[in-house]
């Protein structure tokens, strides 16, 4: 998994949190923290932890979809074309 560095960042400072405060929460090694912040990838148990942690909700928001080679499966056809899928 990788992330999009500075959503993971205003993610940390809306919530008043450094990297090691993060890590903590999350039981991830800050040094995995870090090498997402330097545009990294982690392995899957420490993306589990991470989704975990955020939620789905959140976790999506923050996951370089674009930089894994993945389709983010929370996103729709409504959120693509601002329609309903039966309303194209």
């Amino acid at each position: 998994m990788k992330i999009i560095r500075e959503r993971l960042l205003d993610y940390l400072e809306k919530h008043k949190m450094t990297v090691a405060d993060f890590a903590r929460e999350t039981k991830i090694a800050e040094s995995a923290i870090e090498d997402l912040l330097s545009g990294g990838a982690v392995d899957k148990p420490t993306a589990r932890k991470f989704i975990c942690y955020l939620g789905a909700d959140t976790a999506q928001g923050l996951i370089d979809w674009v930089g894994i080679g993945k389709v983010n499966p929370l996103v729709c056809d409504a959120d693509k074309n601002g329609t309903e899928d039966g309303d194209k």
